[in-house]
């Protein structure tokens, strides 16, 4: 699960419009909401889509572009930066495919509770509950990668 991207400069900056962008394979925006939680100027939280819902089984390019980051003087704080990942579901090694290791660890949590077990990462639906339903998605794309 994707629900979040966290930015961390090494000192207090200020962000311009366009200064964090998030796109998909495509090259289409990623809607998404930016905060600084901590109130410190240096940690900014994406929170892509809908509010609790993982980003959707994909490749996506998170831009940091330094031109609109900038220090208290003003000027450009950090050199731009791109950085390349991908999300798909029950991939949990992050080798792209869904492979006997991903089974074994999809296995594992079968049938058990996310609050007890802390198992969030199996559980397709965030019902709670590591079921039937999250295995149907995890097949589905076993079949495919």
């Amino acid at each position: 699960m994707v629900n979040s991207l966290t930015v961390t400069f090494s000192r207090r900056v200020t962000l311009r419009a366009g200064s964090l962008r998030l796109v998909d394979s495509n090259g289409r925006p990623v809607e998404g909401r930016v905060t600084n939680p901590s109130k410190d100027g240096r940690t900014f939280v994406i929170r892509p889509g809908a509010a609790g819902r993982s980003l959707p089984d994909g490749s996506y390019t998170f831009v940091v572009n330094g031109s609109r980051v900038s220090d208290r003087s003003g000027a450009a704080a950090v050199a731009s930066q791109t950085f390349r990942f991908h999300r798909l579901f029950g991939d949990f090694d992050g080798d792209g495919h869904l492979g006997p290791l991903d089974r074994d660890v999809f296995r594992s949590a079968y049938g058990k509770t996310v609050s007890a077990s802390q198992l969030w990462y199996a559980d397709y639906n965030g019902n709670g509950l590591v079921d039937a339903a999250d295995l149907f998605q995890f097949n589905q794309r076993r079949k495919r990668h």
